[in-house]
C-alpha cells in the first residue's frame, strides 16, 4: 500500500520516491532519498568511465582504430 495517487506519481515523477519517503520520516527522509539518488548517479557514472577506460586502446589494438589510439604512456597505470 503506497501513500501517492497515481495522479502525484505522475506529477512527481523525477522525484516521487522522495515525495513518498517524505509523510513517513519527514524533511530528512526527502533530503535523504534524494542525496542516495544523486549519489547513485555518481557512481554509475563512474562505473561508466572505469569501464571504458581501455576500451579504445582495446580497439585500436584489434586494428578497429587508428594505430594512435594504441599506444600506452611510460608511467605505468596511466593511459594516454
Amino acid at each position: 500500500v503506497g501513500n501517492l495517487l497515481p495522479e502525484e506519481i505522475v506529477r512527481f515523477k523525477e522525484y516521487a520516491l522522495a515525495v513518498a519517503a517524505k509523510p513517513f520520516l519527514g524533511q530528512a527522509g526527502f533530503l535523504l532519498i534524494g542525496l542516495a539518488a544523486l549519489l547513485s548517479t555518481a557512481s554509475a557514472i563512474n562505473a561508466t568511465l572505469f569501464g571504458t577506460a581501455r576500451l579504445g586502446l582495446a580497439i585500436a589494438q584489434e586494428g578497429q582504430l587508428p594505430k594512435a589510439f594504441s599506444f600506452k604512456s611510460r608511467t605505468k597505470h596511466i593511459r594516454m
